[in-house]
């Protein structure tokens, strides 16, 4: 998921509509689940993305299957949810059916735009945002409060919470 819907969901004007989408997200997949399809349903960029085991790309140089994505850029809506839920359907017979075929899927990708570039967030900025996504995830209570307190913030407390964090 993006940050966005991790993060955001407490600050969005859209609070409804994007937890609504969840919940069409969430119940899909357990219906692709149930039904054994092998590929999930995932917000990317928010946009709707389908992940599973699939055969290597054309000229990847791998052999077997393995963990991909298919970018199908539908919108974070009902009807992308829908779509998305039948195309995943689709492929998974393609791929019972020994006729899956990456081309038909590869033109999506190309079209999505380009990833924007990560934003320079403060180690403070983090902590604040994870603590947001925390209780946005479950009841602010006295037990979870000291959950947070004892588990997180007790580590948090060590780092400088002024600094960018780093990829080193």
């Amino acid at each position: 998921m993006t940050d966005y819907v991790k993060i955001g969901l407490l600050f969005s004007p859209h609070f409804s509509l994007t937890m609504s989408a969840n919940k069409l997200m969430d119940k899909a997949n357990a219906r692709l689940k149930a039904g054994k399809v092998g590929l999930v349903l995932e917000l990317c960029r928010n946009r709707i993305a389908l992940r599973g085991t699939l055969p290597p790309k054309p000229n990847s140089g791998k052999s077997k299957p393995y963990q991909q994505r298919i970018y199908l850029g539908y919108s974070f809506n009902q009807a992308g949810i829908m779509q998305a839920e039948k195309d995943a359907r689709s492929i998974s017979v393609a791929l019972i059916e020994k006729r899956f075929d990456w081309n038909d899927w590869l033109k999506s990708e190309k079209d999505l735009p380009a990833p924007s570039p990560p934003t320079k967030l403060t180690i403070g900025e983090l902590i604040k945002q994870f603590e947001a996504d925390y209780f946005n995830r479950r009841q602010r209570s006295a037990q979870s409060e000291t959950t947070f307190n004892v588990e997180y913030d007790a580590v948090f407390r060590h780092l400088p919470h002024d600094r960018e964090l780093s990829s080193v």
